[in-house]
């Protein structure tokens, strides 16, 4: 019986291990030995059939881009108009708070003030009478005085401290915080 040659190889071309002629892969790496030579073989192709191919490969080429290129633009136009809406929400939602807690604020800063002025009025009235200065405007009178060390001013800037006839200091202006509670 005659064994039929595979390839001309004495030994493996990638591990050098030593091959028999009849052994189509090798037994330590299995690199292909009997792998077909592709010299003297060329491929055959016509140009009547190329020809139609590369158009509708190109124009099937151009209408995936166009799907993807849309597919993005959707994508990002949902993903802004979503961040749009829940930076308008948190705004919204933060935004009422924040203008209650500034007007809250500006209330005790201002009831603050007038404490301060309060116990400087009092500390004036020890050693001097009460008049119509000190009445009309009380900050800028102590101040000048030297009986408050800066002057003391309601947050609002067109809101001023006044004492009326008969009755304590207060905050008057178009939006006046009245007495301190």
């Amino acid at each position: 019986m005659r064994i039929e040659r595979a390839h001309y190889f004495r030994y493996c071309p990638k591990c050098h291990a030593d091959v028999e002629p009849h052994f189509r892969f090798c037994r330590k790496c299995s690199y292909w030995l009997a792998r077909p030579s592709d010299e003297g073989l060329r491929q055959i192709q016509s140009g009547a059939e190329k020809f139609p191919r590369q158009i509708l490969s190109k124009f099937w080429y151009g209408v995936r881009l166009f799907q993807l290129s849309i597919h993005l633009w959707v994508t990002i136009l949902l993903f802004s108009i979503s961040t749009v809406f829940l930076i308008y929400l948190l705004s919204r939602y933060l935004g009422f708070s924040l203008i209650h807690a500034t007007t809250e604020a500006q209330k005790r800063s201002c009831y603050s003030s007038m404490r301060e002025i309060q116990t400087a009025i009092e500390t004036y009235c020890i050693d001097h009478p009460f008049t119509s200065n000190l009445a009309s405007d009380p900050a800028k009178f102590l101040f000048e005085s030297n009986y408050l060390r800066n002057r003391v001013k309601c947050p609002l800037p067109e809101n001023r401290y006044f004492i009326p006839k008969s009755s304590r200091l207060q905050c008057i202006g178009p939006e006046g915080h009245g007495l301190p509670e």
